[in-house]
């Protein structure tokens, strides 16, 4: 198999990520979805809040917290992960540019 195949065949997402937020290449790929792993991270928190808050309307105002701290954090990593994608296209269109096709390997 060609060297270049072989780059783009290891190319995936969740490894970006997981180079760009901690570093160092990640243990694996995450096969569920999205809302999968969203529910899975979700479902301890509720269980725990609704054990400690049986009263709803602690409970709402506790989720409601919670919910806008994940928001906020939503914001902040889908705006870095947006500069970081211009920040890669930059690149990639600089390389494009500095190589005529027919010089290409």
């Amino acid at each position: 198999m060609d060297y270049f195949a072989r780059i783009f065949e290891r190319a995936d997402i969740q490894k970006i990520r997981e180079f760009l937020i901690n570093g160092v290449e990640g243990a694996g790929i995450d096969p569920r979805g999205y809302n999968e792993r969203l529910d899975e991270a979700l479902t301890p928190v509720r269980v725990i809040i609704e054990q400690k808050y049986p009263d709803l309307e602690d409970n709402d105002k506790i989720m409601g917290m919670v919910f806008e701290y994940s928001g906020v954090n939503r914001d902040v990593y889908m705006e870095i992960g947006l500069q970081c994608g211009f920040i890669l296209a930059m690149q990639i269109m600089s390389n494009t540019k500095a190589q005529p096709d027919n010089e290409r390997r």
